[in-house]
């Protein structure tokens, strides 16, 4: 009869230990996850980089499952915007600037690419206008002038 009792003490502490520790290991567990995610989704971007120039397939594809994994960051959509570009697929590429610009409204960087897109579709009118979006966020120089090294 002592067993019996001692047992379901026990077995009273535990799941009370169980109910209280639950949030934490759940939470850890959710941190784990996002980190990993985080690891997994720069190894994706890692892998597109190198990629780019050799096997513009493979890099989109590495940038597309980034984007999959972590729809909320701009960065892969940025990336997979340039293998759009070098495709000659500009308004896939536009539109994957598009997407960035939304996740991260302050970076310049996506208005300065699609200002570039348009001054080579001698759409001069949209260019200037994302040159002048670009500038009002930060850009201090204009994408020209930074190819060329001018203002330094």
């Amino acid at each position: 009869m002592r067993l019996e009792c001692w047992y379901g003490i026990m077995k009273k502490y535990i799941l009370a230990a169980v109910v209280v520790s639950a949030p934490f290991l759940i939470g850890g567990g959710l941190v784990l996850h996002r980190w990993m995610g985080f690891r997994e989704y720069e190894a994706l971007i890692e892998r597109g980089d190198r990629l780019i120039l050799s096997d513009t397939f493979r890099a989109l594809a590495a940038y597309t499952e980034a984007v999959n994994l972590r729809p909320e960051r701009s960065p892969a959509y940025i990336q997979r915007s340039k293998v759009h570009d070098a495709r000659g697929e500009q308004e896939e590429a536009i539109r994957d600037l598009e997407e960035a610009i939304k996740r991260k409204p302050d970076n310049p960087g996506p208005h300065v690419a699609i200002g570039d897109m348009y001054l080579q579709a001698a759409e001069y009118q949209k260019a200037s206008q994302e040159y002048e979006k670009a500038f009002q966020l930060g850009m201090v120089r204009g994408p020209l002038e930074q190819d060329r090294g001018v203002g330094e």
